[in-house]
């Protein structure tokens, strides 16, 4: 059963109770929420096969946007429009697979892609990849509706090797695409505008460079030094720094640079998250993404990580719960006692988290540490914030 309510529990209205139901892969969109319903197998498969269906916050507006005797997987929703795969099954395989597109508001359907893969979207323009088998390939942007399919980049086949570009974000109306090659381990990131033109390289070299998060005009990535492995000829990623640049190419700087290695933990506001790993422990810092002054946070143990932001806050894991804090360092507060709650989403100003081991419960929390923890259902998921 998929349902609404209160961060305290109360105002439950039921969504949808269909028979098949699977609540995994639900996306909730605005005022629609959009998910699985598993039929019963049909011989001589021997799983059931999914359609799609939707439904209003509001508990109405029940109803189907897909069910045909393939199998139909949510990629993406973006109001009126949903992005789903559509497998055919023979001898209990998949024999094709298409990308395809569906109107939550009426008739409208559009096959985006053959034998490819979904990555993203910006606006109404999604980006495909097609995949070749025996290498090559490259990705394209086209219009929801399937019509204006514009080249975005080509993957080049090369002899002793392998070479993946995959469309990982976009800034504005510029995607970015990490570029991958094996077995040298070496990556780099490539901007594209959605709409094709020319190709600008963000990064160069011959290190591990790669997308970690966008903030404002920026995008922040790790640089890793490769270090290679006598006998093996893949290297091994060794520490890691991390810089950001602007989607033109310009305003490369650095953000970690130290001999310890460095992760990104996220942003607030226009504060990158860093995670520093040293012989005397973990500790994490903020620094704006566009170079300055760090902050120390926090000191980490091993097993203590920051897992959502919500709002100025982040929350983290900790050996006796959850706490959280702002990206100066200030506001340090402990939220639970609970070691087993594992936060899994936000709404409003509120973290919700799955409490208990075998079979949880969803509990919400306001993430200042203004109020206690409440229980909003038992044996529960969190699907999405309204």
């Amino acid at each position: 059963m998929l349902f609404r309510s209160q961060t305290d529990g109360s105002g439950i209205v039921t969504l949808a109770d269909n028979p098949g139901l699977d609540p995994f892969g639900t996306v909730v969109s605005g005022s629609t929420v959009v998910y699985h319903v598993t039929a019963p197998p049909i011989p001589p498969l021997t799983f059931g096969l999914n359609d799609l269906w939707q439904v209003q916050t509001s508990g109405t507006g029940r109803q189907v946007i897909v069910a045909t005797a393939d199998a139909e997987n949510l990629r993406d929703v973006f109001v009126p429009w949903i992005i789903y795969d559509r497998s055919v099954h023979a001898q209990g395989t998949v024999s094709s697979s298409t990308i395809r597109s569906a109107r939550l508001d009426g008739p409208g359907q559009a096959l985006l892609g053959t034998s490819a893969l979904y990555r993203l979207h910006v606006g109404e323009r999604t980006v495909i990849e097609q995949v070749v088998n025996n290498g090559g390939g490259g990705s394209f942007s086209v219009l929801a509706d399937g019509t204006d399919v514009r080249p975005l980049i080509d993957i080049p086949s090369r002899p002793g090797g392998d070479t993946f570009r995959t469309a990982a974000a976009a800034i504005g109306n510029t995607v970015l695409f990490d570029e991958f090659f094996f077995p040298e381990n070496i990556s780099n990131i490539l901007a594209v505008p959605i709409t094709g033109e020319a190709v600008v390289p963000l990064t160069q070299g011959s290190d591990f460079q790669a997308f970690r998060l966008v903030v404002g005009q920026r995008m922040v990535y790790q640089r890793c030094k490769l270090v290679p492995i006598p006998g093996d000829r893949i290297p091994m990623v060794g520490p890691c720094d991390v810089y950001s640049v602007l989607s033109d190419g310009s305003g490369n700087v650095p953000l970690g640079i130290h001999a310890d290695s460095e992760f990104t933990q996220g942003a607030i506001g226009d504060h990158v998250i860093i995670r520093r790993n040293d012989v005397a422990g973990d500790a994490l810092y903020s620094i704006p993404a566009g170079g300055g002054t760090e902050t120390p946070l926090i000191k980490l143990g091993q097993n203590e990580f920051v897992t959502v932001l919500v709002g100025d806050r982040m929350v983290l894991i900790r050996s006796n719960g959850l706490w959280s804090m702002k990206a100066d360092g200030s506001g340090l507060v402990q939220l639970t006692d609970d070691t087993s709650d594992r936060p899994t989403g936000s709404t409003g100003p509120f973290v919700c988290f799955q409490r208990g081991s075998s079979q949880p419960d969803l509990w919400c929390v306001p993430a200042d540490g203004s109020g206690g923890a409440t229980q909003v259902a038992a044996g529960a998921l969190f699907i999405g914030g309204l």
